[in-house]
């Protein structure tokens, strides 16, 4: 768990949950996540965003995708390739992902 966001991969994909303390309830309208090659973004509209930066590796784009509930927002990126992640932007801070499971998290 990082402070404002969490994370678990597969070998297909990286699933990462921002919970949002509001207090109202988020709607679609209300979010902003977009994704690039190498480059995620997704928050709040009208604030600064949570995630914003350079990704450790590419972004299948069309295999992404994101959905909220319960005020937490699930994004789902398709991975380029079947390797592990060791952080999701390069800003942040390694995981050791020398580990034989199928599903890491952090």
């Amino acid at each position: 768990d990082l402070p404002n966001y969490r994370w678990t991969e597969t070998k297909e994909d990286l699933d990462i949950r921002i919970k949002f303390k509001v207090n109202f309830k988020i709607k679609s309208k209300d979010v902003v996540v977009e994704f690039k090659k190498t480059h995620l973004k997704a928050g709040l509209k009208g604030h600064p965003p949570i995630i914003d930066g350079e990704t450790y590796n590419n972004i299948k784009i069309e295999d992404s995708t994101w959905s909220i509930s319960d005020n937490e927002l699930l994004i789902i990126i398709g991975k380029v390739d079947k390797m592990k992640w060791n952080r999701v932007l390069n800003k942040d801070p390694e995981i050791d992902t020398q580990t034989d499971d199928s599903e890491v998290g952090n």
